[in-house]
């Protein structure tokens, strides 16, 4: 009862939080000419019917990264238990959330101690499946830019410009160094691992043995990419992830009254754009999707200030905020409180280094 009374508070803390942040920035807004009644207007056009179904569209994704997970470590974890993978899922982008980057480490290392791998393994798997991520995303974001007119570039703002004007081309760069690396991993891996083992060999034997484990452990994790089959799943897990995501874009601007007319192609667009300005910093925006997202909004579709804004708001809340609150109670049930979640990256970093090794 105790327990449930302290999630129950830090659940409330960060309501208030968020609602004093989102307060904060629209009073900034104003200053800028920012209408209220305007976006009063606008979020009385929400249709509550398609928000929930966009929620439970992005919750879905969750349970599809645990099932994707648990492909990619079936080599070493081949009875790995599939709830116990999702939970670890939503404690993880919960801590992304409450903490940032750091809190990325959380899910390999939260996957490690429950399913009894080495976090070296499940720091492979996390990057591998960043990897098949950079691809999809990539991949939205090329019939993002080709379902643009070419002159949009014309009378839209340096920030949105740059990205229609290079964007294209790092993509491309971005997706060939992706394929190039799987690619290396199912040809070269080996060569690579033994021609490692033979310079570890050469290292002193307390540092070459931690190094050696360390090696080892990241074979495990990267097994699955030398099955075809595993390989096919994955491919598979991640086309229907970032399918059902584009989904839940599409409910989201489908049930707002000032973006209702955009089509499934519009939502690819907005989803492209707001997936590739979160992992690419643009100049003069950042890699934020809220900041993203109001500009393809606005400058692209002419929607106004007060409604991309509020749209804005909705995309983050469902794509990051909605998880917290289940994150948080799947958290403090598994006994780790506000201190230790708090302290679970740093925990991850700290296990993720090799430790010197001791003469």
């Amino acid at each position: 009862m105790n327990s449930s009374r302290k999630w129950i508070k830090y659940l409330l803390c960060l309501v208030l939080f968020l609602v004093a942040a989102t307060w904060f920035g629209l009073t900034r807004l104003k200053e800028n000419g920012f209408d209220w009644e305007k976006f009063k207007t606008a979020l009385l056009s929400l249709d509550p019917f398609w928000f929930g179904g966009a929620i439970i569209l992005i919750l879905v994704t969750y349970f599809g990264r645990a099932v994707r997970w648990a492909v990619m470590i079936r080599p070493i974890a081949p009875k790995a238990n599939l709830l116990r993978l999702a939970r670890a899922q939503v404690i993880g982008f919960t801590a992304v959330t409450l903490f940032g980057r750091p809190g990325e480490l959380v899910r390999p290392y939260l996957i490690a101690r429950n399913e009894g791998v080495s976090f070296s393994s499940q720091l492979a798997v996390w990057f591998l499946e960043r990897v098949f991520d950079l691809l999809a995303v990539l991949l939205l974001f090329g019939l993002a830019l080709n379902q643009l007119d070419p002159s949009t570039a014309s009378h839209v703002s340096p920030r949105l410009a740059w990205v229609l004007r290079t964007g294209g081309q790092m993509a491309s760069l971005l997706g060939a160094g992706a394929c190039l690396f799987i690619l290396a991993l199912r040809l070269f891996a080996d060569a690579t691992l033994r021609l490692l083992a033979r310079v570890i060999d050469l290292l002193p034997k307390a540092l070459g043995s931690r190094l050696g484990g360390l090696v080892d452990a990241f074979a495990h994790g990267i097994a699955s990419t030398k099955s075809n089959s595993q390989m096919a799943l994955v491919i598979l897990y991640t086309a229907l992830e970032w399918t059902v995501v584009v989904g839940a874009f599409y409910a989201l601007l489908r049930g707002f009254g000032p973006t209702s007319h955009l089509t499934m192609w519009d939502s690819i667009v907005v989803c492209g754009f707001v997936a590739f300005g979160s992992i690419v910093q643009i100049p003069g925006v950042g890699g934020g999707m809220q900041i993203v997202s109001f500009l393809v909004l606005t400058e692209i579709y002419g929607v106004g200030n007060e409604s991309a804004s509020l749209m804005a708001i909705l995309l983050w809340l469902a794509t990051f905020v909605i998880v917290v609150p289940a994150g948080l109670a799947l958290a403090f049930q598994d006994g780790l409180n506000w201190s230790k979640l708090r302290h679970l990256p740093d925990e991850a970093q700290a296990n993720s280094r090799p430790h010197r090794a001791v003469e």
